[in-house]
């Protein structure tokens, strides 16, 4: 049943590539309804109100609202965010063009120049200096920044950076920049990095804090257009890359940590999925309108990453989940490269146009495929709510099959065997490739197309079982309801491992906590825990391995972890002195949300016997043949299905091909075994 639109509503919203994904609950009736809307050309405000008003929940009746996003994460990759100057040290003027200094490939003599984030006559210097010890060598020289925020505002930047050299020891100089910067332009929005990333790295520390200050304009523009339509204000939490929640004010200030906000939810709750199965390894893959996520749980946890780099190895250090992405979704564009073969993706047809079958003008995509196969119903998407035209996309395809001289229906089988080899060579590269065995992992398939490719993909892989969650099509807006709202705070600190137990190391970590605490501001409650971490490396070496340190963590212990991660890592143990580099802290406040028991909160599985399917003719090796479809909401928990034959939900529909069965779980998942090809 819908959840009463009262003032104890909780919403979860995901917006992706092409659509905007719903789920509304009532925490104390367990009421629960989903909607998923084609995201709005009128911006994601607009996308979010009508995914509202599709559930029937009023945003005003909303007590606790929970939002993911690819808003930052495209504004950085597309560099359309705000117009950015950056403020640095004498000398230090080249950092985001000199970058690493190093070619990515052995054999990239010649490679093409990535453009700064911040063209160079918007990059200005100051003088002052501090030192690695935080000691003042060169008092700051004011007039330079009066007369650096001046020329900046002749070039109407939008926001400014301010990274000045060994400020992570010593913030007092970039605190005097940022007060005479507001002094002489309060219009300008101020990125400190000692507030965004206060550690060692000059590099990774100066374009993290210009890629936050690229996208605080429009965040705060975005934020400013949808919070007033809350009346419950304090309630509203983003999902950040690591996969906890932030406050509206933590996310307006560091809105960087909102770059792989959007798949975090779908990470978080997939994974819960796979160890309620019995899985402590699994692939978790979720194929949207526009990309496929994938995320790697080993031992129960997800891995997670110190740095992201969001576009052509430009770093932006944030802890996250490490989720990788690629262009292979339901909107990938299908075409003819320049050695005539044919090529699907990266490029999305979106939601405008969309695919050709949405009847919008669009090109010949991935929907159209699966479509003219016969995996999706000429009914349309969302129960109905977007009709697709098949002639549309038999018309788009042939376009695409002429010059090969073959047919539309050929081509669709094509395609979707394409699609599967990408996906599947995206979750070899971070997993066979580093060496990780995944053929006894179990695959969870969500999204919207995620079920319909998630059979073809296992058997590319040889994993042999297929979960596919309740409410697959939104799931990633699921985890979010059931996220820990935490902070994370780091600090460089040189030390040598055998100081770990001293008090001046004690102090600093208790100090991040303490920060972390503030952060969470009127959040903390008396039930937030803390975790502490420690980057880690040889002396002498440049990368360090991050761990977790537990509470009776001892300088002997820490140092046999680290050889044995380093070991895990890198393939050697050096037996070398260790030094800690940096140290951070990540304070939580629990949500206390069962994600297996949420998900179970569903009608299904209450309709008795299995009704009897109805057929719908499918391309099975070229040929049209009579396959069963069977309705989600029929099959009762213990229900035990044969391929070829097709599951159908109102949002998504799950393919299971001959050779493979499907069982229906006690919760209401669906339990694939797969065999054979997997192919239609």
């Amino acid at each position: 049943m819908p959840p009463e639109p009262d003032d104890r509503t909780e919403v979860g919203v995901d917006i992706g590539g092409t659509f905007t994904d719903l789920v509304a609950l009532h925490p104390e009736t367990g009421g629960l309804v989903t909607g998923k809307v084609l995201n709005s050309a009128f911006g994601l405000t607009a996308g979010v109100l009508a995914a509202c008003d599709e559930v029937g929940v009023p945003p005003e009746h909303i007590r606790y609202f929970v939002h993911g996003t690819t808003l930052v994460t495209n504004l950085l990759i597309e560099r359309t965010g705000g117009k950015v100057g950056l403020i640095t040290t004498t000398g230090f003027r080249d950092v985001l063009e000199i970058g690493y200094s190093f070619r990515k490939g052995t054999f990239h003599f010649l490679h093409e120049q990535i453009p700064p984030l911040v063209p160079r006559h918007l990059r200005t210097e100051v003088g002052g200096r501090i030192n690695v010890r935080g000691e003042v060598e060169e008092p700051l020289h004011e007039p330079d920044v009066v007369a650096a925020v001046d020329a900046l505002l002749g070039h109407e930047v939008e926001a400014v950076a301010v990274s000045l050299y060994n400020s992570y020891t010593n913030p007092e100089h970039e605190r005097r920049v940022a007060e005479i910067v507001r002094e002489h332009a309060p219009q300008l929005f101020v990125s400190l990095s000692v507030d965004v990333d206060p550690r060692i790295g000059e590099y990774e520390r100066v374009s993290t804090c210009t890629l936050n200050a690229m996208a605080t304009p429009t965040f705060h523009r975005y934020s400013d257009d949808l919070s007033p339509r809350f009346r419950h204000r304090d309630g509203i939490r983003y999902m950040h890359s690591g996969g906890g929640l932030l406050t509206l004010e933590e996310a307006r200030l560091r809105p960087i940590q909102l770059a792989k906000s959007g798949p975090a939810g779908g990470a978080l709750a997939a994974s819960a999925v796979a160890r309620h199965v019995g899985y402590e390894h699994a692939v978790t893959m979720d194929v949207g309108g526009t990309s496929t996520d994938i995320c790697i749980m080993l031992g129960g946890e997800i891995q997670q990453r110190e740095v992201v780099e969001l576009e052509h190895g430009i770093p932006a250090r944030i802890r996250s989940l490490d989720i990788h992405a690629i262009g292979a979704g339901g909107g990938s564009i299908v075409s003819l490269d320049a050695g005539a073969a044919v090529s699907v993706g990266p490029r999305s047809a979106g939601a405008v146009p969309g695919p050709a079958c949405y009847g919008r003008g669009g090109p010949a995509a991935v929907t159209d495929a699966n479509l003219v196969i016969g995996i999706l119903p000429d009914a349309g998407l969302l129960g109905g709510g977007v009709p697709l035209d098949r002639e549309a996309s038999a018309r788009a395809l042939g376009e695409v099959a002429g010059p090969l001289g073959t047919s539309a229906e050929t081509l669709a089988e094509g395609v979707w065997s394409i699609v599967n080899a990408n996906i599947a060579q995206a979750i070899r590269e971070i997993t066979v490739q580093q060496g990780t065995d995944v053929r006894d992992f179990v695959l969870v398939a969500f999204g919207g197309a995620g079920p319909q490719h998630a059979a073809g993909v296992a058997a590319e892989l040889g994993i042999r079982r297929v979960v596919v969650p309740n409410h697959c099509s939104v799931l990633s807006a699921i985890g979010l309801l059931t996220a820990d709202l935490n902070v994370f705070a780091a600090q460089t600190g040189l030390f040598p491992i055998e100081a770990l137990g001293e008090r001046g190391v004690q102090e600093a970590y208790e100090g991040l906590r303490e920060q972390a605490t503030e952060r969470l501001g009127v959040h903390a409650g008396p039930d937030v825990v803390s975790e502490r971490f420690a980057g880690l490396r040889y002396v002498g070496q440049w990368h360090y391995v991050p761990l977790t340190l537990s509470a009776s963590e001892t300088p002997e212990r820490l140092y046999e972890r680290f050889e044995a991660q380093h070991e895990v890592l890198y393939g050697t143990r050096i037996g070398t002195p260790v030094e800690i580099v940096d140290i951070g802290v990540t304070v939580t406040q629990p949500r206390e949300r069962d994600l297996a028991a949420y998900l179970a909160r569903t009608d299904w599985g209450q309709a008795g016997e299995v009704a009897a399917p109805v057929s719908r003719p499918m391309l099975l090796g070229g040929v049209r043949t009579p396959v069963g479809v069977h309705a989600r909401s029929g099959l009762a928990p213990g229900t035990r299905l044969t391929g070829p034959c097709l599951v159908e939900e109102p949002q998504s529909v799950t393919w299971v091909p001959a050779g493979s069965s499907v069982e229906v779980t006690p919760e209401g998942y669906l339990s694939m075994s797969v065999g054979g090809e997997g192919s239609p």
